[in-house]
């Protein structure tokens, strides 16, 4: 997994189907694999093995999550939100599955919803600067301008070089009366 955050997913694969040829049930395995494959979009090979993660491990709320990242890259935003809902039901802490939760009610242009799941992302985890990023992106879209330039803010002083972060809020800035 080291090697998948790393961003050598290549490598990681590599050592997953080593761990694999060594222990064929291993649900860990299965799911980093998924994340590797996810992360070449490949979708379809990823629910796969989250798939055989799961039947291994039922209870798996990491194996879920990645079976709505899956589902969230094939435009399916109500099974993504079903399964990132499973992930939470098995580890109620997950900021990372609420963070995802709110992007897939965001992209379905459900925006209220989407901010209260960036909220709660941020409860469980405060220096999550991809949560405050996110819900400075739905609260820019609800309006929320001053609210929205907090969060971006945020996102900065945790993560100075988070581009993205910096090239939104420099925008929102442009946009303000002056």
């Amino acid at each position: 997994m080291a090697l998948l955050q790393a961003g050598r997913p290549k490598e990681g694969i590599a050592q997953i189907t080593a761990a694999l040829k060594l222990k064929p049930d291993y649900p860990e395995a299965h799911n980093n694999w998924a994340s590797a494959l996810l992360q070449f979009r490949d979708s379809r090979g990823a629910i796969g093995h989250i798939k055989e993660a799961l039947r291994l491990k039922p209870d798996y709320a990491e194996a879920y999550y990645n079976l709505g990242l899956a589902f969230e890259q094939t435009g399916q935003m109500q099974d993504a939100i079903a399964q990132y809902r499973q992930a939470l039901q098995f580890k109620p802490d997950f900021a990372q599955a609420h963070n995802s939760w709110g992007t897939a009610l965001l992209n379905a242009d459900r925006i209220p919803e989407a901010i209260e799941h960036y909220r709660q992302a941020l409860q469980l985890a405060p220096g999550y600067a991809e949560a405050h990023h996110n819900l400075a992106v739905a609260l820019g879209r609800a309006g929320k301008t001053q609210e929205a330039i907090s969060h971006y803010e945020q996102a900065l002083k945790i993560k100075p070089d988070y581009v993205e972060a910096r090239e939104h809020l420099n925008w929102l800035l442009a946009q303000q009366p002056r």
